[in-house]
């Protein structure tokens, strides 16, 4: 993500929407600039399959069973990318969340930067 994002460093505004689309929140502060970002918080849940064996005797016969438990996790993809444009240039950048909320923006960031390539 730095990666890409330092490449957009003194770039255009224009340059900028390029990239990564337009965003999500624009924060317009008087002559010092404005502050773009771009948010995605979503939760993804999916289910795995243990097996678990029971065993034991009915009578004098033992017995085995083994059957399948199902388990729900959820897991939390979030990411905010914040950067700063001042006189319609990039001049900074800031981001925080993990791997796969941020992953779109690094995606959208290579393919950028692989159409750029001389």
């Amino acid at each position: 993500m730095n990666k890409g994002l330092d490449r957009l460093l003194g770039e255009s505004e224009e340059t900028l929407f390029l990239a990564l689309g337009y965003p999500d929140t624009i924060q317009q502060f008087n002559d010092s600039g404005t502050l773009y970002l771009w948010n995605t918080n979503y939760i993804e849940t999916y289910q795995t399959t243990n097996y678990e064996t029971s065993t034991g005797y009915i009578g004098d016969t033992p017995y085995s069973v083994t059957e399948p438990v199902y388990e729900t996790h959820a897991d939390n993809y979030y990411c905010v990318v914040k950067i700063m444009v001042q006189d319609k240039t990039v001049t900074g950048y800031d981001y925080f969340g993990n791997r796969g909320g941020c992953q779109q923006y690094i995606k959208k960031l290579k393919r950028y930067l692989r159409q750029r390539r001389p």
